[in-house]
């Protein structure tokens, strides 16, 4: 998630932009979003407080509620972006970014090819040159693969990394 909104916060070009990471305390982290319970107390982690930014962008249905929340704490001056279907109206944000797989479709809703990242030509070439003593010796063509880590649906154990670099292969 933090890639996706890193990757957006570049391609608009928001040189001076401010990562915070936040969750959701009990009891609003097990219940379904709604723009009803869309309140600043539902914050855990870094602070979400005055002086408002000008754009907000967040990813993921926690980060949803809490978006919401500052967007109405800000009595609608801070514009609204959010990646990822965030399982309410996307009216209740100025813009809703989802891959082609998420169904969400809206008059604010902008589909994109697949996840959207930070990963671009320069990143990429400085790597190749960081790991080039490493990789250089690889045959051609070469080819890599982006895989999301463990999460609380998935575990990626070993067994499933060996095929997916299989059949890659």
């Amino acid at each position: 998630m933090q890639s996706q909104v890193r990757g957006l916060a570049a391609a608009l070009n928001c040189p001076q932009a401010v990562e915070k990471t936040c969750g959701l305390r009990l009891p609003w982290r097990w219940l379904p979003n709604r723009r009803l319970w869309a309140n600043l107390a539902a914050a855990e982690g870094d602070s979400l407080a005055p002086p408002w930014p000008d754009l907000l962008i967040s990813c993921g249905r926690k980060a949803a509620l809490l978006s919401m929340a500052v967007r109405r704490a800000s009595e609608g001056r801070v514009r609204t972006v959010h990646i990822q279907d965030p399982l309410v109206d996307p009216a209740a944000f100025d813009l809703v970014v989802v891959p082609q797989h998420d169904r969400l479709r809206g008059d604010n809703v902008l589909v994109s090819r697949g996840a959207l990242h930070h990963v671009t030509p320069p990143l990429l070439a400085a790597a190749a040159e960081r790991f080039a003593d490493r990789l250089g010796g690889l045959p051609r063509p070469r080819l890599a693969v982006l895989v999301g880590g463990p999460n609380r649906y998935f575990a990626s154990p070993p067994d499933w990394l060996r095929q997916l670099g299989g059949e890659a292969a």
